[in-house]
């Protein structure tokens, strides 16, 4: 079984809001996310392949400011991506597969 890790920050410009990491696994997992500023990141991932669905929310004082739907590929990043999350944030990350044993013999 595989899983997919994926390294990423959230940007204001130049400025660092947040960094984490996330792992989309078989079964659909939600990871949250503490930012400068107040902001607050949902995530929603699951594995699949050739492109694992991310689903992201991002909030202020319980406002929601956009809903951002992606497919990430399931690959080893040689260096980090980026993608524009509705003109507020830039998404920075980089991806790496890990093999999980099933356990047993």
């Amino acid at each position: 079984m595989k899983t997919l890790h994926i390294e990423l920050g959230f940007f204001a410009g130049d400025v660092l809001l947040a960094r984490g990491c996330i792992t989309c696994r078989q079964h659909e997992e939600t990871a949250e996310l503490e930012g400068a500023g107040g902001l607050q990141w949902t995530m929603k991932t699951r594995f699949e392949e050739p492109a694992s669905p991310v689903e992201i929310d991002c909030e202020r004082d319980g406002k929601r400011l956009y809903r951002a739907a992606l497919r990430v590929g399931v690959h080893d990043s040689e260096d980090w991506e980026s993608i524009n999350l509705a003109d507020i944030h830039t998404l920075a990350f980089r991806c790496r597969v890990d093999e999980v044993s099933s356990g047993g013999a």
